[in-house]
This record gives C-alpha cells, structure tokens and sequence, in this order.
C-alpha cells in the first residue's frame, strides 16, 4: 500500500515525498504520470511501502512515542 496525498495539516509528518509516499501536485496530468509508473514498477512501489512501514514504526507507532516523552 502506498500513501498519496495533498501535503496539509500533519500529512507532512507521514509522507517524505517520493520515499514513504508521494505528494498529489493538483495537477491530474501529472499526478496521473505518478500512479501510472507505480503501477508499472511494482520492485518501486514495494520500497516505498517498506520505507513507509519503517517509518511509522520508528516514529509514530506507541513505543517510539514512548522514547520521545521517556516513558
């Protein structure tokens, strides 16, 4: 699964634009471009996912909140 979304409000905190998810720009033809070649480069898409994963584990998943306040 891959996160695409408009940068506002926390979304920011979430997506690293093109390493955990991607950014829409408004502008369908390009955002249109952008599913289109994850849609074709599946071992892409895949690392992105990944990457997404880790970093919510490292950042934002109950422990690592945790390690932020030591808790």
């Amino acid at each position: 699964h891959i996160v695409c979304a408009t940068p506002v409000n926390a979304v920011g905190e979430f997506i690293r634009d093109s390493e955990t998810g991607f950014f829409l720009s408004h502008d369908i033809y390009r955002d249109a471009d952008l599913l289109s070649e994850l849609i074709n480069s599946p071992d892409r898409a895949a690392l992105i996912s990944q990457n997404a994963i880790q970093h919510l584990m490292d950042n934002h998943c109950a422990a690592a909140v945790g390690r932020a306040f030591d808790c």
